[in-house]
């Protein structure tokens, strides 16, 4: 840990991405699978009549424990095989049957050999609602709440992590928990209120998981109240990029007039302005922090049918909750720059009788991707590949929505895989009931800044700083722009490149600076820039490191190919590739220039099985200081295999001569 330090001021740090372009950000992995979850089911208006089930993903074989804060075992160790799984939880020790503010140990904690997908259902009958369950590799120390108007709104915090403290501010910013001390015993935390929770915040000094429900939350248009539950995202991947459907049209239970949806942006800085686009139609909404603007999804805005989502461009970042309008349920949606390349999900099949009758899936990807949009489909072990129609998106053409339907007793896996990147979302929908739920995406760090905060004991300095390369990733000729804040006193600042003193910047001892490091100063992959300081009065220097991401591939020129690449039928041949410029060279080998692909041969020779017809294989190169090629980039090697016609025995290798691109 950091240094402490007697301040209760917050020191901001900002890297800022200038060269890049947020839209074009390179998609990443799915960021809600992983080996490591903490749930906890919150009060109903169910009571203690609702049912709580997890559902595990596992795309690979693995061993799971799911632990009760107890002790006691849900699974103890317990092999899974490729598939989906519901199991029924024990409310009695994981769910949050109070209506009043305290601690306890209700919860569950989720491990796993492999990575899976973990969702929750809460589920009552008219009153149901489910979540991703984020993994704690995701986690953040402070967050930004969404809500909705009703009774019994609460802020649950899960801190595992002993010495955890953590405030609870209005969207007023006014403590109305302040410095909570958590222990390993009571890691659980709910605080209860009948006000909306939009725009309330948690701080905390270690990572947290928060979960926010309304026990009965009011309708958005008609009907009934209905139970609202979701874990909340880190304030840092809130973005600035949003599409957004009517999704209660789809339910068949709908009521007329029953079908609008409610979106509600929450700012997060001062002076943020909001560019709403419907099909030709823009306008614009200004807003300072924490101040909210709500508006309809109505039925036009569909995907199936006029395909004019709503488009919301922010030059600051911005929270969005979509509220359901039919059952609503809440659900903090993922902005363009947190799609993904890779997820899976699942319809919530329930164990025993669900309300809910159908799930649909929706998918967004860039426009001209969709050659590349791979789902498939497994039951009992048997795969399908289904073809998604995509629409025509009139409010930006340069993406473009599809669905496809689920019956509610479909125990389906589905994989998705895209290099371009995609969203995807899984509704449900029954009689006065729905929920949703997303895959892979949302849980990315895209802040482009970095906060220490110092505090009197018990507190440590804590530091959040970036982890995802999506925005912090630079080309060689990119410049990285720094602006630093210090409103603590100080007697001096430095910067640190590889734990030496970098001399191309200058500092000052002004409260604001901003300075800029060339991209060329560090090699391929993750580094770090560090701020070093010395407070006025104290004998040490405080170290604060933040990350940055280089990406210099290799090209397919920097590889050499030799070998015989013309063989007889029936023959192998053995092929080597070379670098001349790249030291410390490793080769991997592939089939395709597909980015979903894994190597299938590590090394700079590869002998190739006996050849009955023509291929190709394509081989990639990193080294010191340079990346692997990107995929379109992999050398091609083609070999051409015929049969060898001469009446008498010849050497089959019949002559040498490398293709390349």
């Amino acid at each position: 840990m950091m240094p402490t330090h007697s301040s209760l001021k917050i020191v901001l740090w900002t890297i800022l991405s200038f060269c890049l372009c947020i839209l074009s950000a390179r998609a990443q992995d799915s960021a809600t699978e992983g080996t490591d979850f903490y749930v906890t089911f919150t009060s109903n208006n169910g009571s203690t009549t609702n049912i709580c089930q997890i559902r595990y993903v596992v795309a690979t074989t693995c061993r799971i424990t799911a632990q009760y804060g107890d002790g006691t075992y849900l699974d103890n160790n317990v092999q899974y095989t490729p598939g989906v799984y519901t199991r029924d939880v024990d409310k009695s020790k994981c769910y949050t049957t109070s209506t009043t503010t305290g601690a306890s140990r209700l919860m569950l904690h989720i491990t796993s050999t492999q990575n899976i997908g973990v969702y929750a259902l809460n589920m009552y009958q008219n009153t149901t609602d489910a979540t991703t369950v984020l993994p704690v590799a995701t986690w953040g120390t402070d967050y930004t709440v969404i809500g909705n108007t009703g009774s019994y709104n609460s802020i649950t915090v899960i801190a595992p992590t002993a010495g955890t403290i953590f405030t609870i501010r209005n969207a007023a910013g006014t403590a109305v928990v302040s410095d909570q001390a958590t222990n390993t015993s009571n890691p659980v935390y709910s605080y209860v209120v009948s006000a909306d929770l939009t725009g309330y915040t948690v701080e905390s000094n270690y990572n947290v998981a928060v979960f926010s429900s309304c026990r009965c939350g009011n309708p958005v248009t008609s009907g009934g109240c209905d139970h609202n539950y979701e874990q909340i995202y880190p304030t840092a991947t809130a973005g600035k990029n949003f599409f957004l459907w009517n999704l209660s049209v789809e339910n068949t239970y709908n009521a007329a007039g029953n079908t609008k949806d409610k979106v509600v942006i929450v700012a997060l800085e001062n002076a943020t302005t909001v560019t709403k686009k419907v099909g030709a139609t823009t306008s614009t909404i200004p807003l300072n922090r924490h101040d909210t603007n709500a508006f309809w999804l109505d039925t036009t805005v569909h995907v199936n049918n006029a395909t004019t989502p709503v488009m919301l461009t922010s030059d600051k970042p911005i929270i969005v909750n979509h509220l359901l309008g039919y059952a609503p349920t809440i659900k903090w949606w993922s902005s363009i720059e947190q799609r993904v390349t890779h997820a899976v999900i699942t319809p919530f099949v329930a164990t025993g009788s669900s309300y809910i009758t159908l799930h649909q899936l929706d998918i967004m990807i860039p426009a001209g991707a969709q050659p590349n949009m791979i789902i498939r489909e497994t039951r009992s072990g048997v795969v399908t590949t289904p073809t998604l129609t995509f629409y025509t998106n009139t409010s930006n053409p340069n993406y473009v929505i599809a669905s496809r339907q689920y019956p509610n007793t479909d125990n389906v896996m589905i994989e998705l895989i895209n290099s371009a990147g995609f969203i995807a979302y899984m509704t449900g929908y029954g009689n006065a009931e729905t929920y949703i739920y997303s895959a892979g995406s949302g849980a990315f760090n895209l802040q482009n800044y970095f906060t220490i905060t110092t505090k009197t004991q018990p507190y440590n300095d804590t530091y959040y700083s970036a982890t995802d390369p999506a925005t912090h990733t630079f080309a060689p000729t990119d410049n990285i722009t720094v602006k630093r804040t210090l409103e603590r006193a100080f007697t001096s600042v430095s910067w640190l490149i590889h734990d030496a003193v970098y001399t191309g910047v200058t500092e000052n001892t002004n409260i604001n600076n901003t300075l800029t490091f060339p991209a060329s100063l560090f090699p391929c992959g993750k580094d770090s820039i560090t701020m070093r300081v010395r407070y006025s009065g104290a004998a040490v220097d405080s170290l604060y490191t933040g990350y940055i991401w280089i990406d210099k591939p290799a090209q397919a020129s920097d590889i050499n190919v030799s070998g015989v690449v013309e063989v007889c039928t029936g023959s192998a041949t053995t092929l080597t590739v070379s670098t001349t410029t790249i030291t410390n060279p490793v080769f991997k080998w592939y089939t395709t220039q597909n980015a979903a692909e894994t190597a299938f041969h590590t090394g700079a020779s590869y002998t190739t099985p006996a050849l009955s017809s023509s291929t190709e294989f394509y081989v990639s190169v990193s080294g010191n200081g340079i990346c692997e090629n990107k995929p379109s980039e992999r050398k091609r090697i083609s070999i051409t295999v015929a049969p060898c016609t001469m009446s008498v025995p010849v050497n089959p290798h019949l002559r040498s001569r490398v293709i390349s691109q």
